[in-house]
């Protein structure tokens, strides 16, 4: 009885922790997937997603990724809401990327991980969602890095070397100061991708190694 005790209280210790992870792992994701997806619907409208009665909630220039600072001239007036629709589409398609991809790839990481507690981490199900897994993560990453860049060759054609006239009339308002800086890269998301190859790599070895073990029984 005692083993039996003993068997059942360490399979419910494995599931608490199972669990407990699980939790965070979601709680992380659903925080970035809120946090991303909001800052790109704020860029793409260019205002706050909830204002009060009364309050016109735009938001300034430097809320695009690739503006550092952005100075109004002396008397001028506009925000976000009067730049270029293009322009806001393309500095907030990023972050929406990033949002759908943190989405997916909790998805099947929570799946794999579910996979991997039933004991069978060698399986075809685990390399798969791994291989899923890194694709995700990694088309997810480099697409949104990619439109990033898009976007900042964009404001620059266009905020640069043009008339103040056309400048002007892109950005929405006259600004004495206005420095671009680097196209935002979602590292992380890359990184996550190449790990998840490395594991794919490991795992497929696993399995390999599994179905030669069996084939000699």
């Amino acid at each position: 009885m005692s083993t039996v005790k003993k068997r059942f209280e360490l399979v419910a210790g494995i599931g608490s922790r199972n669990r407990l992870i699980h939790g965070v792992i979601a709680a992380v994701a659903a925080i970035a997937i809120v946090n991303d997806a909001g800052r790109g619907a704020m860029a793409i409208a260019g205002r706050t997603l909830f204002v009060g009665e009364g309050t016109r909630g735009g938001l300034p220039l430097t809320w695009l990724p690739m503006i550092d600072a952005a100075q109004l001239a002396s008397g001028a007036t506009g925000d976000l809401r009067d730049a270029d629709v293009w322009l806001r589409i393309g500095a907030g398609s990023p972050l929406i990327i990033e949002a759908a991809t943190a989405a997916i790839a909790a998805v099947l990481l929570l799946r794999i991980l579910r996979s991997v507690a039933r004991a069978t981490p060698f399986s075809s199900t685990v390399v798969a969602g791994l291989r899923r897994l890194a694709i995700v993560l990694l088309s997810g990453g480099i697409a949104a890095g990619v439109l990033s860049t898009v976007a900042s060759i964009y404001l620059i054609i266009n905020a640069g070397p043009v008339s103040g006239s056309d400048r002007l009339a892109f950005l929405g308002a006259n600004y004495s100061d206005l420095t671009i800086g680097l196209p935002q890269w979602p590292i992380p998301l890359i990184i996550g991708g190449l790990i998840a190859v490395a594991l794919l790599a490991a795992f497929r070895s696993g399995a390999q190694l599994m179905d030669d073990v069996d084939g000699v029984i």
